[in-house]
């Protein structure tokens, strides 16, 4: 139960910024290092909302999305892009002086991060940026943002129950169940939407541009 909102942790890629061909380039990028057939488009959009990518994978598969979360930031695509409403949306949370956290499961160093904020226009509007470099907490979910979810906490001197969690994918709902924040799901990351149910999502957005009016309506309730 939200309280009062101090502040926003929001996840990265396919929640304000659109990185999805990103992910289709360095996933077969890998694969092909690992002696693995690429994958075409509508096969990996279609394994990627069945969260069954791992399917394709040799060999140990945590390996492989450690250091497919190493290189990320090392590629770029040409149709990398800032969702729309995403500005808008962390202009709606400064002007009600609500902190805004982004924090990806991108294991790089934050400055590289804050430069692709600064490309797409969103860096001014954000307090803070944290990645898996910053957490050396383990977890037996791969992506799970839970250490990023308690350190952002610390970081702004916030309770849990002073905080929302916006992402994509169903760890991102399960990571802010388990650090106690308000989980809110985006569905511009493919994922189905009875699974971001099912891992703790409070409510299912379109996409990052219904985060303001969803926002105002917890925040009228709770006065």
């Amino acid at each position: 139960m939200v309280c009062l909102i101090k502040l926003v942790i929001l996840d990265l890629d396919q929640t304000l910024i659109d990185t999805i061909h990103r992910f289709h380039l360095v996933f077969n990028m890998m694969l092909e290092e690992h002696g693995a057939p690429q994958v075409d488009w509508p096969r990996f959009i279609r394994m990627y909302s069945d969260d069954t990518l791992d399917q394709l994978i040799p060999g140990d598969s945590r390996s492989f999305w450690v250091e497919f979360r190493r290189r990320y930031c090392s590629v770029a695509h040409p149709l990398d892009r800032a969702y729309y409403g995403a500005g808008r949306a962390l202009e709606w949370l400064r002007e009600r002086r609500l902190r805004a956290a982004v924090t990806t499961g991108r294991e790089c160093r934050p400055a590289d991060v804050w430069r692709e904020l600064e490309q797409h226009g969103l860096a001014h509007l954000v307090d803070s940026v944290l990645t898996m470099a910053d957490c050396s907490e383990e977890d037996e979910l791969t992506w799970s943002r839970t250490g990023l979810i308690r350190l952002a906490l610390g970081h702004f001197g916030v309770d849990s129950s002073e905080a929302v969690f916006v992402g994509d994918y169903w760890v991102d709902m399960e990571s802010a169940r388990r650090a106690g924040v308000h989980p809110v799901a985006v569905r511009t990351g493919f994922e189905p939407e009875h699974r971001l149910l099912k891992h703790g999502a409070k409510a299912v957005l379109a996409g990052i541009w219904e985060l303001p009016s969803y926002l105002r309506q917890v925040l009228e309730s709770s006065t």
